[in-house]
């Protein structure tokens, strides 16, 4: 669904941050990176969402 989205407002030249910080945690798939837990986790931290 973010693909969609990122795809429906670049038509319009109305670029949504939030969906392109999402697709770029979706995108981090070296041995290197964090599991997907602590992604979420540090998503969720950026957006003020978490305790």
């Amino acid at each position: 669904m973010a693909t969609e989205i990122r795809e429906l407002r670049g038509e319009f030249g109305q670029p949504n941050e939030l969906v392109e910080r999402f697709s770029y945690y979706c995108s981090l798939r070296s041995p290197n990176d964090l599991g997907e837990p602590k992604l979420a986790r540090a998503f969720l931290d950026e957006l003020g969402l978490t305790e």
